[in-house]
C-alpha cells in the first residue's frame, strides 16, 4: 500500500524518502464541452502590471578623509526611478439575464514611484551608523 506503482503496473518498495513526503492528490471531474454554470454571476479577474524607466540625472559626492578604509562624506542624489502601475478588474457578467440583473465592473489600480537616491548623508569617517537626512 505505501509503495509505488511502476510503468509496468508492479508495486515497488517504499524508501526513506518516500516515506518523508506526503502529497494529496485531488481529482476533479472535467466539465463538458458546453459547460453551463449554475450559478447566478460568472466573475472574470483580469490583472496585470506595468513598469517603465523614469529618466533622470544622478550624482554622487564622496570626499576622502584621513582613515584611508571611510570617506568623511558619502552622498547620493538622484531623480531616476521606475514607475509601477498596477491593476486589477473583476467584471460580474449573468448567467441568465433576468429583470434586476446587473452588469458589474470593479477595478482597482496601485500605482507607485519609485525615485532612487533618498538625498540622505553619512559621515562614515566619524562613527559607523551616524546619518543625516
Amino acid at each position: 500500500m505505501n509503495g509505488v506503482k511502476s510503468y509496468d503496473g508492479k508495486e515497488m518498495p517504499s524508501n526513506e524518502m518516500d516515506m518523508k513526503v506526503k502529497q494529496v492528490i485531488e481529482e476533479r471531474e472535467i466539465p463538458p464541452l458546453f459547460y453551463i454554470p449554475t450559478g447566478r454571476h460568472t466573475r472574470l479577474r483580469w490583472t496585470g502590471a506595468t513598469e517603465k524607466e523614469i529618466p533622470g540625472l544622478g550624482t554622487r559626492l564622496v570626499l576622502p578623509s584621513f582613515d584611508p578604509t571611510m570617506p568623511a562624506i558619502n552622498s547620493v542624489m538622484s531623480t531616476q526611478g521606475k514607475r509601477r502601475d498596477e491593476y486589477d478588474s473583476t467584471f460580474k457578467i449573468p448567467n441568465y439575464w433576468s429583470p434586476g440583473d446587473v452588469f458589474g465592473i470593479d477595478a482597482k489600480t496601485v500605482q507607485e514611484s519609485l525615485i532612487g537616491g533618498d538625498g540622505t548623508v553619512d559621515f562614515p569617517a566619524m562613527q559607523s551608523g551616524m546619518t543625516f537626512g
